[in-house]
């Protein structure tokens, strides 16, 4: 009987790159030559620095590898945003960067047509989204608040499924099931809403990226007893919280409209679909703004522009780079006011002087043994 042992060695290059190498080997009773450390099989892996070094090691450690271990998609369903909400995920996505793992936030069209008929091909594909390479995909409603280390304290749990505890607002009733109470740690549930939902994205690994079902896109209790079905069920963390602005919409299965109802409910659903999604900051004075007006908690308010806004352009590496703030252009004299100056040619350089005599000295002395051809 043979069992897999691992040691792992760390080099740096002349790059400033961390090099981790994974030595793999066997070791038994009998005697056999894969004990022997440069028998194994190598695993040779580059990282940016040592924080990036070690969550790949973690990983492979506790599990198994990953492209990007602990990075996170967040999808909001939709675009829709209540006041505030959309501040309170981007700062649950930027508290979360600071760990130093992958992190985006990608907004789902809205694609229904009639009251929710398309929610499940909304999620299904946030769900495509994600398996394009992230280790964790993340649901949000466009209501929700929660804290900015939510994200984190739901992923660390390290639950295959697990969503925060969720009350409706005015009536405090939980929303999951059975009800379970606060600060109790983690709590198995046969369903819970579907306001925030934290999930790995392998789950999605036995049923492919179509298991949201239409029509029945809200329905909870329909797709957990499918999830059960493939060996999952949701976890609720009772010590981690979040906020919703509003009701949820309960299974349409006992959800009936007649005609009157339909209209006046597609009549103020048309109203906000033609609303400006409000992603502005709660603070109105918050200068971490976009020229949009977008809330983005990466800009830096005291290197806005004269608009208030700051230009953003993303580097070769990812990365966010701010952009100088353009120079207004100067005003001619005697121009009507705000005119530009017509633009003056650059000067060229003057055309040398093939016939200059101290050239032609010059190169005379040149061409006997001595001086420079500038006449030196």
């Amino acid at each position: 009987m043979t069992m897999t042992t691992e040691a792992a060695t760390t080099a740096q290059t002349g790059e400033g790159s961390l090099i981790a190498i994974e030595e793999t080997g066997t070791t038994g009773s009998a005697p056999d030559p894969s004990e022997d450390p440069a028998f194994g099989y190598r695993y040779v892996r580059y990282s940016i620095d040592e924080a990036e070094q070690q969550r790949y090691a973690h990983r492979s450690v506790t599990t198994f590898d990953h492209a990007s271990p602990d990075s996170v998609l967040i999808v909001p369903i939709a675009n829709h945003w209540s006041p505030g909400s959309w501040q309170a995920v981007l700062d649950m996505a930027h508290t979360y960067k600071q760990s130093g793992a992958d992190v985006a936030v990608q907004e789902i069209m809205d694609r229904c047509f009639a009251p929710y008929d398309s929610l499940g091909s909304m999620r299904n594909e946030a769900i495509m989204k994600a398996m394009e390479g992230w280790d964790w995909l993340v649901m949000v409603d466009n209501d929700v608040y929660p804290e900015p280390d939510a994200l984190l304290r739901l992923v660390s749990r390290g639950m295959p499924f697990i969503a925060p505890y969720v009350v409706e607002p005015g009536t405090g009733k939980p929303l999951h099931g059975p009800h379970r109470q606060r600060w109790t740690g983690l709590q198995p549930v046969r369903w819970c809403v579907l306001s925030m939902m934290v999930i790995r994205t392998n789950v999605f690994n036995c049923t492919g990226p179509e298991f949201w079902s239409n029509a029945i896109g809200a329905d909870e209790g329909y797709h957990f007893q499918k999830l059960w079905h493939y060996g999952h069920s949701p976890v609720i963390d009772t010590e981690v919280s979040v906020r919703v602005g509003n009701a949820p919409t309960y299974p349409l299965a006992s959800l009936r409209m007649d005609k009157n109802d339909y209209d006046e409910f597609w009549n103020r659903r048309r109203k906000h679909l033609l609303s400006r999604p409000d992603r502005s900051p709660i603070n109105p004075n918050d200068g971490r703004v976009n020229e949009h007006g977008d809330y983005l908690p990466f800009i830096d308010p005291n290197a806005a522009d004269q608009s208030g806004s700051q230009a953003m352009v993303t580097g070769p590496d990812g990365r966010k780079v701010p952009v100088a703030p353009k120079q207004a252009a100067p005003v001619a004299q005697g121009a009507p006011d705000g005119e530009p100056a017509a633009e003056t040619p650059a000067p060229q350089p003057a055309k040398p002087n093939m016939m200059d005599p101290a050239r032609l000295a010059g190169l005379a002395k040149l061409a006997t043994g001595g001086g420079n051809s500038d006449g030196s």
